[in-house]
């Protein structure tokens, strides 16, 4: 793997578990739109989602279809360009489903990264 790559899967993996940290206390949509911190901070970790993910090389993108990286680049767009617009009920939808399946997939390579590297560099620390 690229090692441009690399760092910015760790930084997507980073700020989903920002984001879930954050909505950990909050049970319903409700909770959420009532905390603006909350909506903030999600907001502009989606927001940094998406700048990673346009970083991503495309060979990487193109071996991971099935992540919708457009999708992902595409909201941090519309949060970006259109803050005040921003539609929350979407932002808890992506939280809710998206996020969670996000941060299994950035895992998942990153654990894989690690074991390749520890087989390859038996004498070098890990990569986080």
């Amino acid at each position: 793997m690229r090692l441009r790559d690399l760092k910015h899967l760790m930084l997507i993996d980073n700020y989903c578990k920002r984001i879930s940290a954050k909505v950990q206390g909050c049970k319903s949509e409700q909770e959420y739109m009532a905390d603006l911190d909350t909506m903030e901070i999600c907001a502009f970790n989606l927001m940094q989602i998406g700048e990673s993910a346009s970083k991503l090389s495309s060979a990487f993108t193109e071996q991971h279809p099935d992540i919708p990286w457009d999708a992902i680049k595409g909201l941090r767009q519309h949060v970006v360009h259109n803050y005040e617009g921003i539609d929350h009920a979407i932002v808890w939808e992506t939280i809710v489903d998206d996020i969670p399946q996000l941060s299994q997939f950035t895992g998942r390579i990153l654990k894989s990264e690690r074991r390749r590297e520890a087989t390859h560099n038996p004498n070098q620390t890990n990569i986080d």
